[in-house]
């Protein structure tokens, strides 16, 4: 079985769930999955997970991500793109400097509603299920932070709604944050209301898109190749990342060869927390919880992940068996 994370360039059209199909097709086996979905009409960048890299799926799913997108103002839909009913559009005229302006002053922490395409629950169901059944749903609101703005592209017309001024930008956010969300709030504020036409992920962190492969190259690749760990990090370089380097935006500690078999039995040696100490006090400091990859001693093994807490030993998140490398 293949373990670690496959950085995946998908194409507008296929849901996230398709990609995990066909590359359980194409790799042959059944634990797969992935972190962070992408919808029909986004393209971009998707984490797929591999073997024991689903078990990685929330130290991936809980980072920064970013995004290049185009949307129009003037058009309000019920989903807040392209895709949803249209509620209102009209013929707008803005001014390029106008527009940069709300840009650039509406960026930070932000509290906004979820758009109703995505998973957020609500009394167990996904809202994007309440949408499919035509089912009334008030969406919850998150507070969500965006950053990094670029503003790629700004035209402005002046015939009918179909050429209403349109923005290309790339914008970073935080995790639980809805580029749709940003979209429909910075249309508000102009008082035209605004929807979301295209949406590429380009950087989901720790991972960027440059390295990422299609379904259709990973499986011309892999074409009547014998599937295996080698195989794969060779015929798919450097979109397949191996387990143990599948989390390097983690800070890790190298456990010595003696201690590598008490850690695997879920003991913690006093060389381990000695080796811990600075980052223990950067903790107690700081007061904030931190993530430690424990790596044996010639860092090819990514043998658990420990949890450092203010003024707390050490404690396990999770511990991961032999030979995944």
């Amino acid at each position: 079985m293949v373990h670690g994370v496959l950085l995946i360039n998908k194409t507008k059209g296929g849901t996230s769930h398709s990609v995990v199909t066909a590359l359980r097709r194409i790799i042959q086996q059944k634990e797969i999955g992935h972190a962070g979905t992408l919808d029909p009409m986004a393209e971009g960048l998707l984490l797929v997970l591999l073997g024991y890299g689903t078990k990685l799926s929330h130290y991936l799913l809980t980072n920064d991500k970013r995004y290049r997108f185009m949307f129009r103002f003037g058009i309000i839909t019920d989903t807040l793109d392209k895709t949803g009913t249209t509620i209102n559009q009209q013929k707008v005229q803005l001014e390029q400097k106008h527009i940069k302006q709300v840009l650039e002053n509406n960026l930070g922490k932000l509290s906004l509603p979820v758009p109703l395409v995505s998973a957020v629950k609500i009394k167990g169901k996904k809202l994007y299920e309440y949408k499919r059944k035509s089912q009334s749903v008030t969406p919850p609101t998150r507070e969500m932070t965006f950053y990094n703005l670029n503003i790629k592209n700004i035209t402005t017309h002046h015939c009918h709604t179909d050429n209403n001024p349109t923005v290309e930008v790339e914008l970073s956010c935080s995790k639980g944050s809805y580029i749709r969300s940003w979209v429909s709030f910075i249309g508000e504020e102009m008082g035209t209301g605004a929807c979301l036409e295209e949406l590429m992920r380009l950087h989901s962190t720790p991972f960027n898109i440059e390295k990422a492969l299609t379904l259709q190259e990973v499986e011309k690749r892999l074409n009547r190749e014998e599937i295996n760990s080698e195989t794969i990090a060779e015929k798919l370089y450097p979109a397949f990342i191996p387990f143990p380097k599948a989390l390097p935006h983690i800070e890790s500690v190298c456990v010595a060869r003696q201690d590598e078999r008490q850690l695997r039995q879920g003991q913690i040696s006093k060389s381990i927390k000695l080796a811990l100490q600075d980052k223990q006090k950067e903790v107690n400091r700081s007061k904030e919880t931190q993530t430690i990859r424990a790596m044996n001693h010639n860092n090819k093994q990514m043998l658990a992940l420990l949890k450092l807490q203010p003024f707390l030993s050490p404690r396990f998140l999770r511990v991961f068996p032999s030979g995944l490398s």
